[in-house]
């Protein structure tokens, strides 16, 4: 009989630049993971507005960092403009632990760590704007997501304002021929879903594979589950696939894999 992971063939769904630690993690418990990045990261259409920030950070008395893609490409276009330091200037909050490591890998602190590696736990936590207080917040981030950090922190008296710093996208054609063919052939166990964008892309690319057909979908997802990260991602797998088999308890990577030998 088989323990825990061992021989599994687990599909590693990330975008390339953060597959890394993901495979290494799964190699370590003799799995067979398998990278097909359903999410592409570039640079964002336009530097303007967070260049205008950051050139201003002194107007602002936090920046909110949701995610390590957000601290990396930030961090990378500062030293680009030589203004590195100025990053130091305002008190930073982050969510997730991901985050939390790339923000000190560059001599970064965090000041405001929610308990829960959610956006809501974030706004719930997050002490209510004084009258005494600069209100104003800087939130660099994707082209795409939710705005219920901006929302809730608005609701407490906060003013967010949202600049891109990276850009993402979905899988490219490459993606698609490789995935098809994986199931197609039956060789998968598991696929792993970090972000409700990696879901809807996966459902587009099904749709597509199956040429819209919701039965034949459902035969090539025979026998493999899905598994997430995230009350928000678990929520979106379950509206576009109608099933979630395997939630992690605490939203790391450690947590998803400790999850899924439980679940095997």
């Amino acid at each position: 009989m088989q323990q825990g992971l061992s021989g599994k063939k687990v599909l590693v769904t990330r975008a390339a630049e953060q597959a890394p630690e993901f495979l290494s993690a799964l190699r370590a418990e003799n799995a067979e993971p398998i990278e097909v990045s359903l999410i592409k990261i570039s640079e964002p259409d336009s530097w303007q507005d967070f260049d205008q920030a950051l050139n201003h950070i002194e107007a602002f008395s936090w920046i909110f960092f949701a995610s390590s893609n957000a601290v990396e490409s930030s961090i990378e276009r500062a030293k680009s403009l030589a203004l590195e330091q100025k990053l130091k200037t305002a008190k930073i909050a982050c969510i997730g632990t991901s985050t939390l490591k790339a923000l000190q890998l560059h001599g970064l602190e965090c000041a405001f760590l929610p308990g829960d590696f959610v956006a809501e736990s974030l706004i719930g936590e997050f002490p209510n704007a004084e009258e005494s207080d600069n209100k104003a917040i800087l939130w660099p981030r994707t082209n795409i997501g939710r705005d219920t950090i901006k929302i809730g922190l608005e609701n407490k008296g906060w003013q967010v304002q949202i600049v891109h710093s990276y850009k993402t996208s979905d899988a490219d054609q490459a993606a698609e021929e490789k995935l098809k063919e994986l199931l197609e052939n039956r060789e998968l166990d598991f696929i792993t879903l970090l972000s409700s964008q990696t879901v809807r892309n996966l459902k587009k690319l099904l749709v597509k594979i199956s040429s819209g057909n919701i039965e034949v979908e459902k035969e090539l997802l025979s026998n493999i589950r899905f598994a997430v990260i995230g009350p928000e991602t678990a929520k979106t797998c379950q509206e576009a696939f109608e099933r979630v088999d395997i939630k992690a308890d605490t939203y790391t990577l450690a947590g998803l894999i400790e999850a899924m030998k439980r679940a095997n």
